[in-house]
């Protein structure tokens, strides 16, 4: 197995669940400082809106860094302006069982709608076109030839 499809395929899972996360806490109006898929040093990214979405070293895993998330306090000093309207556990209680259940959620969810599409389009159909003509049948016996197109059967096109 190669390790770079496999890499690519988690990469896309971790993805889609920090994503969850991240788009329930946004709608639920908690501030989210860091989206990050992999762990350690930032390799590379973006800022906007108040949140870092960056690529960081080891690829096994990701997170979502929510403001006011920390119950111990260890984060202060590193967000000493934390607003208590946007913190994390600030909010009700209904609101973080939704933002910690998203996460999942979309990793369910993201099977049933990749299945859905690849049904959505459809399988390959085989083209009309006669393949082999045996002596002596109805076929034969009409003209038909080996790698002749059928247009319409009964004034109705195939």
């Amino acid at each position: 197995m190669n390790i770079l499809p496999a890499l690519a395929l988690i990469a896309i899972l971790v993805f889609i669940h920090e994503f969850g996360h991240f788009i329930v806490a946004k709608f639920c109006g908690v501030h989210c400082t860091v989206l990050s898929i992999g762990y350690g040093k930032r390799l590379f990214g973006f800022e906007w809106r108040g949140t870092d979405y960056r690529i960081s070293m080891l690829p096994f895993g990701g997170y979502v860094l929510m403001s006011g998330a920390d119950p111990f306090g260890t984060q202060e000093s590193l967000d000493e302006d934390i607003d208590p309207h946007t913190a994390f556990l600030n909010k009700p209680v209904w609101k973080r069982i939704l933002i910690v259940i998203a996460g999942p959620a979309f990793n369910l969810i993201l099977p049933i709608c990749t299945f859905t599409l690849l049904l959505m389009s459809g399988e390959l159909q085989p083209a009309p076109v006669i393949g082999q003509i045996e002596w002596g049948t109805p076929a034969h016996n009409s003209g038909l030839l080996a790698d002749d197109e059928i247009l319409q059967i009964n004034g109705v096109e195939t």
